[in-house]
């Protein structure tokens, strides 16, 4: 269940990251008509951008757990290193 929704994550943000900030539709709309003007505006608009929270999560848990593996590992190098036993 957990690989099903990681995958749904990955798609999703992935299906947003392509999606233009401009109001494409518009766009096409005034450059079949000629419209200089109206084609200007459609690309100067700013489209919102929606971003999920879980992103955020994500990568820190991500950057938690890699910080706790390379700390562990610096430890028990040390230990090793220095002939504590």
């Amino acid at each position: 269940a957990l690989v099903c929704r990681t995958l749904s994550f990955i798609q999703a943000m992935a299906t947003a990251a392509a999606v233009p900030s401009r109001d494409l539709d518009a766009a096409k709309e005034a450059y079949a008509k000629g419209d200089v003007d109206a084609s200007k505006l459609a690309h100067a608009t700013r489209a919102p951008e929606k971003h999920s929270k879980v992103g955020g999560h994500l990568k820190s848990i991500v950057y938690g757990g890699l910080d706790g593996i390379i700390t562990t590992f610096a430890v028990v190098a040390g230990a090793a290193g220095g002939d504590l036993a």
